[in-house]
């Protein structure tokens, strides 16, 4: 099922097709739940000043993917919820496809990766290191005063400071 594609570098025939001089199109699934929008996507048309909107049935999307990657656009990129496609044409026309597989996350497992994954500090929180205890930083336990955690996330070892350590 595709989720998204995007259309970029138009050919000299794209103005033909289109009747307007598009230099990027976006078509993506409406995420909306309801009935009426389910198998709905929306397309915007950008030129270098304006951009358009327009609504696709999931055929619909399909056949306009099908028949402007590669021509009407030398680039295309398709993501579905099992890969992503790559459609590139050269100037002579010739047409390349690149198949990659994505990983099948759900979207909740998404949102909670991203936030509460363990930050990768150069100083570790935990281990004492004696010139931040002596600027306030952390206490003699190692632990981070809350006061001054933005500063220690600010630290970048020099190679200068990595004698200290």
């Amino acid at each position: 099922m595709i989720l998204s594609a995007v259309f970029s570098k138009p050919s000299k025939t794209c103005q033909e097709i289109f009747g307007k001089p598009y230099i990027k199109i976006r078509i993506w699934k409406n995420p909306s739940p309801s009935a009426k929008t389910q198998n709905k996507f929306q397309a915007e048309f950008f030129t270098e000043k304006q951009a358009f909107q327009k609504s696709f049935t999931a055929e619909q999307a399909q056949e306009f993917i099908e028949k402007h990657a590669g021509t009407a656009f030398k680039n295309c990129i398709v993501k579905t919820d099992t890969e992503e496609i790559t459609t590139m044409a050269n100037k002579k026309g010739e047409i390349k496809v690149f198949r990659k597989a994505t990983k099948n996350f759900s979207t909740e497992q998404k949102f909670s990766n991203n936030f509460n994954r363990i930050k990768n500090y150069i100083l570790q929180e935990g281990n004492p290191v004696p010139f931040l205890i002596e600027l306030g930083v952390m206490t003699k336990d190692g632990k981070v005063v809350a006061q001054k955690y933005d500063k220690f996330r600010q630290i970048k070892l020099s190679p200068l400071s990595r004698h200290f350590v």
